[in-house]
């Protein structure tokens, strides 16, 4: 796109690494899946957001299709719970 200078791998990499960095400082105190009041909750989704839009930009510059990827992973965690499952009811 005419304009737009798209940032180097390693300048991807280095933003990926602040906007994850950036995560647990939203969210603390924000009391978000510990039964707190969640009253910075927006921050907190904003936060996430922004970690996983920067983590998929770097995925896609390795060549790699983040859904794809995702759903991969998913897919062999859904697995690997089913074992402990299985290994817990036997």
């Amino acid at each position: 796109m005419p304009g737009i200078e798209a940032p180097s791998t390693e300048e991807l990499r280095r933003r990926a690494t602040e906007a994850l960095a950036a995560v647990p400082a939203a969210g603390a105190g924000a009391g978000a899946g510990e039964g707190g009041s969640g009253g910075d909750a927006e921050t907190v989704r904003s936060a996430v957001a922004s970690a996983l839009w920067t983590v998929a930009d770097l995925a896609r510059r390795l060549g790699v299709d983040p859904e794809a990827a995702l759903r991969t992973e998913a897919r062999a965690f859904a697995e690997r719970v089913r074992e402990v499952e299985r290994r817990q009811a036997e």
